[in-house]
């Protein structure tokens, strides 16, 4: 048995290093990753887990509990409680990609508001779209997130921010932080859905995943294909942006159809 362990040693290794490189090109730490992209997509699950655990750690902690029998269960999530989790896990994805989708989000709202000058006419409103867009999809993020913490619905983060990191690891193509791989977004996508689907047998809410994975696919798809066909372009910065978005969108499906 150790002899196996010993031989197996070094296979594992050379597996977690091409994790923790994944890790780092979805992060925007690292360019052209030559981990295989189901590696990649395993790193984008462990970061949606990172952020289910950082909401489960302050429910546990810091929501009321309720003892039955010799058993003590978590009760009421308090809207605080699930406010200051919520900021935690914003500041935790702020600090893995080092600012990066934040940046993003201000780069966006900026260039629409430039090319709407450009293609149509300036207003007032269209010089602040950069601070309008950064801070609307903030805030959607932060009272989605409140809301679905603080309904007890933790394990929805798994599947939103799943969403979110396949969605930006689909248009790493588009950007050039992945070459020489043909057809990533539909490899990623069923890896995704084969993600999703298993795990639903821990939970009933069957109908909430697969609206919500084609949701994210198809909403992926639209909006990459519209760049290219407006600006000819997909860099980071929009990539980043439609993973936010689909963020969002994840967490109002679970809002909507998690009962």
């Amino acid at each position: 048995m150790i002899l196996i362990l010993r031989q197996r040693l070094p296979e594992m290794e050379k597996y977690i290093e091409q994790v923790k490189s994944g890790w780092q090109l979805l992060n925007g730490r690292d360019k052209n990753s030559s981990s295989p992209i189901k590696l990649i997509f395993l790193a984008a699950v462990l970061q949606a887990l990172a952020c289910w655990m950082i909401a489960l750690f302050f429910t546990y902690f810091f929501a009321e509990k309720i003892k039955i029998a010799d058993s003590q269960f978590t009760g009421h999530i308090s809207i605080g409680v699930a406010l200051v989790s919520s900021l935690a896990i914003i500041a935790f994805n702020t600090w893995a990609n080092r600012g990066k989708t934040m940046g993003s989000l201000s780069w966006f709202g900026d260039f629409a508001g430039k090319w709407q000058a450009e293609y149509y006419e300036s207003t007032n409103i269209s010089e602040h779209y950069n601070v309008i867009f950064f801070n609307a999809l903030t805030l959607c993020k932060i009272l989605c997130l409140t809301a679905i913490i603080s309904s007890g619905q933790t394990f929805w983060l798994i599947y939103a921010f799943t969403l979110a990191n396949s969605s930006l690891l689909a248009g790493a193509q588009q950007t050039g932080l992945i070459k020489d791989k043909k057809h990533i977004d539909i490899e990623v996508f069923t890896y995704c859905g084969i993600f999703v689907l298993v795990s639903c047998i821990l939970h009933r809410h069957l109908i909430p995943v697969i609206i919500a994975t084609a949701a994210a696919y198809f909403f992926h798809q639209f909006a990459i294909r519209l760049s290219l066909k407006k600006i000819e372009i997909v860099n980071d910065e929009i990539n980043r942006t439609l993973s936010e978005v689909i963020l969002c969108i994840s967490l109002i499906i679970g809002i909507l159809l998690i009962k």
